[in-house]
């Protein structure tokens, strides 16, 4: 029996939180319903903090900008 035919609905959600000392946090929940049979019904939740993850994206353009600065004083010399 594989797990894949067991599932019967998935949720993916992104949740953003802001702490009382006003610090924003962002969670990802993954939410699976399966079954065994039909009297067997089960719903496993995970939940995720990424907010790391959000901030890196968020600070991609800035790095990258600073990285071809960096890489370009040094191959003219500066």
């Amino acid at each position: 029996m594989e797990v894949e035919n067991l599932i019967w609905q998935i949720v993916i959600n992104q949740v953003d939180i802001t702490t009382s000392q006003g610090e924003k946090h962002f969670w990802e929940s993954y939410i699976a319903s399966f079954s065994f049979d039909e009297e067997k019904k089960m719903t496993i939740s995970i939940a995720q903090d990424i907010t790391n993850i959000i901030k890196a994206k968020a600070n991609l353009p800035e790095t990258k900008d600073r990285l071809e600065l960096l890489l370009g004083s040094t191959s003219s010399g500066s």
